[in-house]
């Protein structure tokens, strides 16, 4: 049956920055299909990629890939942190 595999660039960003995400090692298959449970860009796709992803809101997501072949489908999913940029505050009598 079809294997997926995703191979990514990151599994933690920062919100805003990208991650790379590449299924060209799944076998056996003859459709993929990724979906991004995310507020990023784009939220799904479609074929081996490499493709780049935008994630524009902290949280913990997915990245999801689904091969399929005749019917049959199998699904791998990846983890991803997306962790808030820092803050800075300088108040009017801080020395810098």
């Amino acid at each position: 049956g079809p294997d997926p595999n995703i191979v990514s660039s990151a599994t933690t960003v920062c919100v805003g920055q990208t991650i790379s995400f590449d299924g060209s090692t799944s076998t056996g298959y003859t459709s993929l299909n990724w979906t991004f449970n995310n507020t990023g860009s784009p939220v799904s796709i479609t074929g081996a990629g490499p493709h780049v992803i935008t994630f524009n809101t902290p949280g913990s997501f997915q990245a999801i890939l689904q091969a399929s072949v005749s019917g049959c489908s199998t699904i791998e999913s990846k983890n991803i942190s997306v962790s808030p940029n820092p803050t800075v505050s300088v108040s009017s009598n801080t020395t810098i």
